[in-house]
């Protein structure tokens, strides 16, 4: 590990303007070569924590509305709802990123002094995570620091997040929601502009699917 860091933190320092003084090298050489590695990664996890709460904002999303999984785990066991998107160009929605799925945990920037909140980013998962979670087929909408959203349809006030409710294309309700709730539902869709289609899910079983696949 300590060899691939090394290599890494190389890389870094080689594409850093302006680069660092020898006497930077020397210091982020001797600090590399001697900390002890297990304390690092819990500094790195943590400052990388720190700076995604003070610095970014995820608005994660699913691709499909039909997993049983996902009603199981996230929708209150199918008694919930489901809100849909648009995906297009002219949707805030459509500039989500797919999350990547890899089997080793992402690699982590070493993070030396002069490291910047965009390498940060870049490097701390903000769209990438375990393997593990693949099955959810995940896309986030990832709020970076100091840029403008305005084009795309989308207003910030602290951290919440506002969008044209035109973006919304239907809703999906669990296939165990009471009756009582599913009316509410259906009031509030009828009276938006445009009218909102609300439907039940055609469940798929992922697990099924991919032993099938196998």
């Amino acid at each position: 590990m300590r060899d691939r860091l090394r290599t890494e933190a190389e890389q870094h320092w080689a594409r850093q303007r302006p680069p660092p003084t020898v006497e930077q090298l020397a210091a982020f050489r001797s600090r590399l070569a001697t900390m002890d590695l297990a304390s690092f990664e819990r500094e790195i996890i943590e400052k990388i924590h720190r700076r995604l709460d003070e610095h970014y904002r995820i608005f994660s999303l699913a691709a499909e509305h039909g997993a049983i999984h996902m009603w199981d785990e996230y929708a209150d066991g199918r008694r919930g709802l489901c809100i849909r998107f648009r995906s297009d160009a002219r949707s805030p929605f459509g500039f989500a990123q797919r999350v990547i799925y890899q089997t080793d945990r992402p690699e982590l920037l070493v993070p030396f002094e002069n490291m910047t909140e965009r390498d940060v980013a870049d490097h701390a998962t903000l769209i990438k995570t375990r393997a593990r979670w693949e099955r959810e087929v995940e896309y986030r909408l990832v709020r970076y620091p100091g840029l403008d959203y305005a084009e795309v349809g989308l207003r910030f006030d602290g951290d919440y997040g506002y969008f044209p409710t035109d973006v919304i294309s239907g809703i999906t309700v669990g296939t165990e929601m009471p009756e009582e709730d599913r009316a509410v539902i259906v009031a509030y869709a009828n009276q938006h502009s445009p009218r909102l289609v609300v439907e039940v899910p055609h469940l798929i079983d992922r697990s099924a699917v991919a032993a099938r696949r196998d």
